[in-house]
């Protein structure tokens, strides 16, 4: 079993997840068995945050990795803020700028921004199409529609 165990602990240094999902399989069937390889994928970056023996930073990436896509992690509370700090969570934003503050300027951003609400709303966050959209926000508002 030992021998099982250092091959174990390998693949979750590694990452290896075809290789543990195959121990998995082989040496371990009393355990829950991952249908697919997206579920493996994640058991292996659970297995990671929980295992003490590896390095802080490969457990850290594991509990971005799950936690970017919803799903637990097992890394205790108190290392969760330094794993955040090391692989800090990406967010999307859009910048909108007017050159002055007159009230024609306040009233473009403000529909600028009710626009970039309505396509992220919607599902259209491909920076191309918000740009589009933003143009012609500004021309409507200009022409007073």
């Amino acid at each position: 079993m030992a021998r099982h165990s250092a091959v174990m602990l390998e693949c979750l240094d590694t990452g290896d997840v075809a290789k543990a999902w195959a121990i998995w399989a082989t040496e371990m069937p009393h355990l829950v068995q991952a249908k697919t390889y997206a579920e493996a994928e994640a058991t292996l970056h659970y297995a990671r945050t929980d295992c003490r023996s590896l390095k802080f930073w490969k457990r850290a990436y594991s509990h971005a990795w799950l936690t970017e896509r919803g799903l637990p992690s097992g890394l205790p509370e108190e290392l969760k803020p330094l794993a955040q700090r090391l692989y800090p969570k990406i967010t999307e934003a859009v910048g909108i700028a007017t050159k002055t503050r007159s009230p024609l300027a306040l009233e473009i951003r403000r529909e600028m921004e009710l626009a970039v609400m309505e396509c992220y709303a919607d599902g259209k966050t491909d920076p191309k199409f918000i740009k589009v959209r933003l143009r012609e926000v500004r021309a409507r508002v200009i022409e007073g529609d």
